[in-house]
């Protein structure tokens, strides 16, 4: 920033009110970004936090004026009137508005059933309030989907893309959902769905879709390549996927048994889901069940270990999930992953199991470089 030192701690001393919690009353305040006019140019902008001039609050400083002057300003108005340099007001914010996304974030659920509009209108000044805050809300990921998701359903791809790639700028980790948005982007393109006959390209659509947790968009673009191809296991499986995600738990039964019944045992995926399906719903023996026909069609099925390994742990079979979870690949990494996460949900049994298999690991991975060395010299 170019303003003069001098010039900053005078504008500090006497115009930055500071907010306060006084006597338990929130008193609201105005977020103001403005820019310093300077030797005939507009310098970087400074974000300042506004007290409202009338607070009763005893611990802010009676030298309201620069208050007064800023708190009915609106965006773009330049200030020639303050007792300091000029200004020109960039951005107005609620603090307000920052209170509501903490709180939306805190009530996810409950924001799921606003409109797509209602949606829309919070992602449009999602990425402001992100900007100005000074820490960002738990759970601001996952707003940031469910605002995707109203983009999607209104056909507003790039209007997505733009949010999530504003909001990555301010420290989300939301390269994941950027990824799938682009994949649709490029994939679509400008083609409406109804014009796609492509049933692997609708296939894929339809499961960009439900990472993306766009379920009835996934729905109506997998209903639209069975109807191209009433007998594709890919796309059964995947609508039996969707509804496993979306808790539609009999159309899910539905679909997966379907692909089983027209692959003759060809592929493991419908088991696979039909297992996860029932661990979803806690019929954990009927989830085994499944995993295990998986495993029967080919053993080497990666998903399989993992979901019957977890199911296992579940069951609080620590012995045999985490032999499951070895033939998955699990690295020792994994393990120590697995232990921690055991650890932090308050498994201590499953952790414990976890430690010994990671120590048994450790000392036969040793051993085997030991007789690698010997047989190398």
């Amino acid at each position: 920033m170019k303003i003069l030192l001098k010039d900053f701690r005078q504008i500090y001393r006497r115009y930055y009110l500071e907010t306060s919690d006084v006597r338990g009353e929130i008193v609201k305040i105005k977020r103001v970004t403005i820019s310093f006019y300077e030797r005939g140019q507009w310098e970087e902008p400074v974000t300042l936090n506004i007290k409202h001039p009338n607070s009763k609050d005893e611990g802010v400083s009676r030298d309201s004026e620069f208050a007064n002057i800023l708190i009915n300003k609106r965006v773009g108005d330049i200030i020639t009137d303050a007792p300091c340099p000029k200004f020109k007001i960039i951005d107005i914010l609620s603090s307000n508005e920052i209170d509501d996304v903490e709180e939306i974030c805190d009530n996810l659920e409950d924001i799921k059933n606003r409109s797509d509009e209602d949606l829309i209108k919070l992602g449009e000044s999602l990425a402001e309030i992100i900007q100005n805050a000074i820490s960002i809300p738990n759970n601001t990921d996952k707003l940031c989907k469910v605002i995707v998701v109203a983009y999607i359903n209104k056909e507003e791809i790039e209007n997505a893309i733009t949010l999530v790639s504003e909001l990555t700028k301010h420290g989300l980790n939301l390269s994941h959902i950027l990824e799938k948005l682009t994949a649709v982007k490029e994939t679509q393109g400008e083609i409406s769905i109804s014009n796609i006959t492509d049933v692997k390209v609708l296939n894929h659509l339809g499961g960009l879709h439900i990472d993306l947790g766009a379920y009835e968009k996934s729905k109506a673009i997998l209903e639209r390549s069975l109807s191209l191809d009433s007998r594709n296991n890919v796309t059964l499986t995947r609508l039996g996927k969707l509804c496993r995600k979306a808790c539609w738990y009999a159309d899910g039964e539905y679909y997966y048994k379907r692909a089983i019944d027209l692959n003759n045992r060809r592929s493991g995926h419908p088991y696979n889901g039909l297992g996860a399906l029932h661990r979803d719903q806690g019929d954990l023996f009927k989830a085994v069940e499944y995993f295990k026909e998986a495993l029967d069609i080919d053993y080497t099925d990666p998903f399989a270990h993992k979901g019957i390994g977890a199911t296992y742990m579940d069951l609080k079979m620590y012995d045999e999930g985490l032999e499951h979870f070895q033939f998955a690949g699990y690295s020792e990494l994994d393990f120590k992953r697995l232990y921690n996460q055991l650890r932090a949900s308050g498994n201590i049994d499953g952790a414990s199991k976890c430690f010994e298999y990671i120590l048994d690991l450790a000392s036969k991975n040793s051993n085997e470089d030991e007789n690698n060395s010997k047989k190398t010299s």
